[in-house]
């Protein structure tokens, strides 16, 4: 009896798994996955399946020579061995590594998982085997009810066993759930005192106005809130994105009901970009922010560089590579396909370009006396257009011409040059691709700790310098690209946030706001300075702790860190006010 009942399960399991192996194979691409090294990801597939239909028909084979009672204990225990062998590498061996991450992600059928499980089974029909082998019961004889016993055994496992597997996969499909459409607040245009929600997040800077609220991306999830209440909208696990894909930055193309969100993850959790160099396979993925569906996957390798991605134009700018290798290019929002891409000097910063409206800025510094340039390439084309940038006092200068990003608003870009980082006499320039002039205004330029990998530089208003004891802060306005200066102000920078720094000040209407003005009686203040520059101040809601300023659909967030606590996790907290 025992050996009819492992001959049955071998049978059962083995067809099962072969059923699994045709479905894990016509199921292998993933919906709207745009590159990936699915051609070494779908031969390893097709590899590993195609043997284990192989050792099917062997388990197959070998069940008849032992319903014959043939003694053939050694092989089968040798066969066993080597599909446990098998097992192991499919599990542990690189190739199936590689493939998890080309074929997994929102979209994708658990096609890897499918190809692991039909190994298992095919170790466990094996194993099977091997018990019928060495079972004493050939002599054993049944009667006419027991003789079926291995037959329906085998059916009953083969029919559980598939549609198990199918069901696995179908369900797979499912993924999020969609979150219904909702009216879109406005966006407020007054500082209000009414604390309308708090929430708690573990990561600060990846919250971005999105739809009819904002989005966080942490660890967990990247989750949407409506901006009015704080109640979230739609979630969507961090684990369910591809394997190893570790999100790092966010950004949105803005509030409207068509808007997307724009996530990017690295292959490890080293967010730098000296690291992201080296990464090869970091993605993009994109959300739709009123619903939460996932609109595609880009595995091409190609990191956004941006402020944010509401250009007017449906793409942003995009890198990848370094050196000789480097290129640049422009990403549909909507479909996830670069339209364009262009090799790019190696006199140029590939790190630092970043998407104005209707172009992509690189910089370049290229050999002569001090060629200092901006290159604006047309999102649409991708024509170059080649805007220079003078800096007369530094021509013949012995020293080495360095520069940072700003702020980016519209057609305009704000750029920081100085001399090796030490001198105190720094220009300014900003760049108006829609003109293709570049304005150069000499002076101290506080420098910030921004990440404009991350999308971390500011918009509206970026500042400039405060003036330690003399109360006086000097900002970019970006929309008129004008310095202001502010008295009864010192808003010192942050050498430590640059998700501080992005929202150091913020437009309300037409009010400048800013958390992050120092108090005698410790706590920080929230100061608010009108059109005629006479200033409201009141306490911030941070307490003891700069704040980060960020204007959402239907609230003004006001962005706390919290201090670190081991009774409970260190983030920040978010405070709507209305």
């Amino acid at each position: 009896m025992l050996r009819r009942v492992c001959l049955g399960v071998a049978v059962g399991t083995a067809v099962g798994a072969t059923v699994l192996a045709i479905v894990a194979l016509v199921f292998r691409r993933p919906e709207n996955w745009i590159g990936g090294d699915f051609g070494a990801a779908t031969t390893y597939l097709a590899i590993s399946l195609s043997a284990g239909v192989a050792v099917g028909a062997i388990v197959i084979a070998l069940t008849v020579f032992l319903v014959h009672r043939r003694p053939i204990t050694m092989p089968v225990a040798a066969f066993a061995a080597c599909v446990t062998a098998v097992v192991a590498f499919v599990y542990l061996g690189e190739p199936a590594q590689d493939a998890e991450f080309a074929l997994s992600g929102p979209g994708a059928y658990p096609v890897v998982e499918l190809s692991r499980l039909t190994w298992v089974l095919y170790a466990v029909a094996s194993l099977a085997l091997l018990t019928a082998a060495v079972t004493d019961d050939v002599r054993a004889r049944s009667g006419p009810r027991s003789r079926w016993t291995g037959t329906v055994i085998a059916l009953v496992v083969a029919l559980a066993v598939s549609v198990s597997g199918v069901a696995v996969a179908s369900a797979s499909r499912a993924g999020a759930a969609l979150a219904a459409p909702i009216a879109i607040p406005m966006t407020p245009t007054s500082v209000g005192h009414q604390v309308a929600y708090r929430l708690r997040s573990t990561i600060s800077q990846h919250m971005v106005p999105a739809g009819p609220g904002f989005v966080t991306v942490d660890e967990e999830a990247v989750t949407a809130y409506d901006g009015a209440s704080g109640r979230s909208r739609w979630r969507f696990a961090t684990d369910e994105l591809p394997e190893g894909c570790s999100p790092y930055a966010a950004w949105s193309t803005g509030t409207d009901v068509d808007s997307v969100v724009v996530v990017q993850c690295a292959e490890d959790d080293d967010y730098t970009p000296a690291a992201l160099d080296e990464q090869a396979d970091a993605g993009l993925i994109a959300f739709d922010a009123m619903s939460g569906r996932h609109l595609w996957t880009n595995s091409e390798g190609w990191a956004v560089r941006s402020r944010a991605v509401s250009d007017g134009d449906g793409a942003v700018g995009v890198v990848r590579g370094e050196g000789a290798d480097a290129r640049i290019g422009a990403l549909d929002i909507r479909t996830g396909h670069v339209r364009w891409n262009r090799s790019i000097p190696e006199c140029a910063d590939r790190w630092s370009a970043t998407t104005a409206t209707h172009s992509v800025v690189v910089f370049e510094l290229c050999p002569g006396p001090k060629d200092v340039a901006a290159v604006s390439f047309d999102l649409t084309t991708g024509e170059p257009q080649r805007i220079p940038i003078d800096l007369p006092r530094w021509r013949d200068a012995d020293a080495v011409i360095m520069w940072d990003v700003l702020a980016v608003m519209g057609s305009r870009v704000a750029v920081r040059y100085n001399l090796d980082r030490v001198t105190r006499n720094e220009a300014l320039a900003v760049i108006d691709t829609a003109t293709a002039t570049a304005r150069v205004d000499w002076g101290q330029v506080e420098w910030l700790h921004l990440a404009p990998e991350e999308g971390l530089v500011p918009g509206d208003v970026a500042q400039l310098v405060a003036h330690p004891g003399d109360d006086v802060t000097d900002v970019l306005m970006m929309p008129s690209g004008e310095r202001r200066r502010i008295g009864g102000v010192e808003a010192r920078t942050s050498w430590s946030s640059p998700a501080l720094n992005t929202g150091r000040w913020a437009m309300v209407g037409d009010d400048l706001v800013t958390a992050t003005v120092f108090a005698r009686d410790r706590p920080y203040q929230m100061v608010t300075v009108h059109p005629d520059n006479t200033l409201s101040r009141r306490p911030s809601p941070c307490g003891r702790a700069s704040g980060r300023l960020v204007p959402v659909p239907g609230s003004l967030l006001l962005v706390c860190p919290l201090p670190f606590d081991e009774q409970r996790p260190s983030g920040t907290e978010i405070i709507a006010l209305r």
